[in-house]
């Protein structure tokens, strides 16, 4: 059993960031967090915004260029949610504790800001992802 996770936010992968923001507009208030660009010479660049609609943060991803996790989520199963993102408050226990269950990481990394972030595959959830998020 997860200790201490709090659902942060669900990422979903579109073709057109631009649209699907103007979308979430038409449902309702929404406040927009500040577009960010991921670039990675080796794996490209990925475009990101937050948006809050209704007490919950929807992360979009839109891929620009490159191979990397959403562009090749969007090759493969079309535009939908990716993961759902949970905050942690010990990303070593939870490591140890999935890797004892049997899960892998597909990805882990730690952000420009310090942030330690892990990505779960664990199957069985119609093809989203797990995020395990440790803020700095």
């Amino acid at each position: 059993m997860n200790t201490g996770w709090k659902l942060l936010h669900a990422g979903v992968v579109v073709k057109d960031l631009d649209a699907a923001v103007r979308t979430c507009s038409l449902l309702g208030p929404v406040e927009q967090g500040k577009r960010q660009v991921a670039r990675d010479e080796a794996r490209g660049e990925v475009i990101m915004q937050f948006v809050k609609l209704g007490g919950f943060e929807i992360e979009f991803f839109q891929p620009v260029s490159g191979q990397n996790m959403v562009s090749d989520f969007l090759a493969k199963h079309g535009e939908g949610v990716h993961h759902l993102a949970y905050q942690v408050e010990d990303m070593e226990a939870e490591i140890a504790r999935l890797d004892q269950a049997g899960l892998k990481p597909v990805e882990q990394f730690t952000g420009p800001t310090g942030n330690r972030i892990c990505f779960y595959e664990p199957g069985n959830l119609g093809n989203m992802l797990i995020e395990l998020f440790q803020p700095a």
